[in-house]
């Protein structure tokens, strides 16, 4: 059986040689932000948990992706992604918020959580998110709320846990996909995943950090959801 294998590929050699790799979507890796945490928060691991969860929750719903550095951004970098994942990029300068909003004005999809652009890339905490006005939310505190026992309430009627650290935001332009239950206050603490369109593309906004709870989980149905998010 080995041998047909190799028999195969021999046989094949010159397509097989020809094929190369076109990822779907790009994982936007904060430099900036990795600094951010060391220096400030020393929690690093929170980064690294949102930045790998992001890769694997796309790889576990079969979507090829490709990382790159917030200082490699360019248009033409971004155009050759279908979608953006942003996991808890906190420290964008305006520029590349511009960058992103222009990306999904000419049609493409951007996925944001958590911090995403709370602080520009000096981590000055800036007094809204720098993509606001792309995501259709309002900062209501750059202080996220720790809170244990919290689930998402999707639009179905839907609970499935949620990650215990969420950012307070408000609604302004976008559409509610899920809430933020604390069911040990017995308490609705408001939106949790907001989309909207935007000219012909259109922006996800995950106001917690989920792909690092499946970094750290692997439950299914978490990856089933993020996946539902991201589907073309």
């Amino acid at each position: 059986y080995v041998r047909e294998v190799f028999d195969f590929q021999q046989k094949h050699d010159a397509l097989l040689r020809s094929v190369r790799s076109r990822p779907q979507a790009g994982i936007l890796v904060g430099d900036q932000t990795i600094d951010w945490y060391a220096g400030k928060h020393f929690v690093s691991k929170a980064y690294e948990n949102a930045a790998h969860g992001a890769y694997y929750a796309l790889k576990h719903n079969g979507f090829e992706s490709e990382p790159f550095l917030d200082w490699q951004m360019t248009p033409e970098l971004l155009s050759r992604y279908q979608m953006i994942y942003a996991p808890n990029a906190v420290c964008l300068s305006d520029a590349q918020c511009a960058m992103l909003a222009d990306y999904v004005h000419n049609g493409g999809k951007l996925l944001a959580t958590h911090l995403t652009s709370v602080a520009n890339e000096y981590g000055k905490v800036r007094k809204n998110f720098g993509l606001a006005e792309l995501m259709g939310v309002d900062l209501l505190d750059p202080e996220p709320v720790e809170i244990p026992d919290l689930y998402l309430k999707l639009r179905s009627g839907e609970e499935i846990p949620q990650d215990p650290q969420v950012v307070r935001f408000r609604v302004n332009g976008a559409e509610a996909i899920a809430e933020t239950l604390d069911r040990g206050h017995r308490a609705n603490l408001g939106p949790a995943i907001v989309g909207r369109s935007a000219d012909k593309g259109s922006v996800i906004y995950i106001g917690s950090s989920l792909e690092a709870v499946y970094e750290e989980t692997r439950m299914k149905r978490l990856r089933t959801f993020l996946g539902s998010l991201v589907s073309p």
